[in-house]
This record gives C-alpha cells, structure tokens and sequence, in this order.
C-alpha cells in the first residue's frame, strides 16, 4: 500500500488487498482527507467486487495453439502462458469472451519461454 498527500493532488491511495476475491487493488487521487481516502477506497474495492468477476482464460502451461516454425525441426510448437491468464469483466460476460492467440512469424531456434516464443 502507498499513501500520500500533496497540496495539488490531494490525498491519494495504491491499495492492494491480500482477499480471496479479485481484482483486490484500487488507486484512488484527489481525496479531501484520510478519511475521505480510505471511505473511498473501500467503495471502489466494493463496487469492483459486486460489478466484475476476474476469469481465467488459460491455465499455466496450457497448450493454446500450435504455431508454425520456420527453418527448424519439429517445424511446430505449441504456445500458452507461463503463468494463468486472467481477465477482469462486467458480471455476466463470461460467456461472451472468446481467446486467439496471434503471433509473429517464429523463427528457429525458438527456446522454451524465450521471447521469440511469446505470443500476446
């Protein structure tokens, strides 16, 4: 957590919450006072929470997609995410999401979790 108070900008907050629920941060500018700041704050943490869910697209590790790759044997790799892939949407919009994976054109040699290999 980050607090401070500057006469242009007000009291201001970075808070990150160790919960259960996600997303536990907000970042708050501007507040007249402390304890305007964490009233504030706590709204923010509680409208996220009742209006978004966090929803995990791909597993770490997950194999995504097979991508091609030139001038080396095997002449494919499959592509995911070192760690889980989260998103944060409105309530209700899960069903909606739909994931691709694009990449650029890959190159041999491409190593396991180097950049070459990264997609986004």
């Amino acid at each position: 957590m980050k607090t401070g108070h500057t006469e242009a900008a007000g009291y201001c907050m970075i808070a990150s919450l160790q919960a259960r629920r996600a997303p536990p941060a907000v970042v708050l500018l501007g507040s007249s006072s402390e304890a305007a700041r964490a009233q504030e704050s706590q709204k923010l943490l509680n409208w996220g929470y009742q209006f978004f869910d966090s929803v995990k697209l791909h597993r770490a590790g997950e194999a995504v997609k097979s991508l091609e790759v030139w001038k080396g044997s095997p002449h494919e790799v499959k592509a995911g995410f070192s760690g889980d892939l989260l998103v944060t949407i409105p309530k209700g919009e899960a069903e909606k999401l739909k994931s691709e994976l694009a990449s650029q054109p890959l190159v041999a040699p491409v190593a396991q979790g180097s950049a070459s290999a990264r997609c986004a």
